[in-house]
């Protein structure tokens, strides 16, 4: 499976659109210590979250944002967090 991601330039330049797979994270993450994996962990569910928060808003809640999706990403963002936060200490 192919993600897309953007990844930041320079200030002042456009970001890029990039195509990655699994093997391309992996192989990048090997070169990472504990402490970047986890913070490259909570980085990408964290966009992920935001996109179905901001971007694709499933209409519950008190802002209108809140769904099943949500919910589930959201427990996901909190376990990585919580993981960066242990693998930091």
């Amino acid at each position: 499976m192919f993600y897309k991601l953007f990844i930041p330039k320079k200030l002042g330049e456009e970001n890029t659109l990039t195509m990655i797979d699994k093997n391309q994270i992996r192989k990048c993450a090997a070169g990472l210590t504990k402490q970047q994996r986890a913070d490259a962990l909570v980085d990408v569910v964290r966009a992920i979250y935001e996109s179905v928060k901001f971007d694709n808003p499933e209409g519950d809640g008190l802002d209108g944002r809140w769904g099943p999706e949500r919910e589930g990403i959201g427990k996901v963002v909190d376990a990585a967090e919580n993981w960066r936060n242990k693998a930091n200490a």
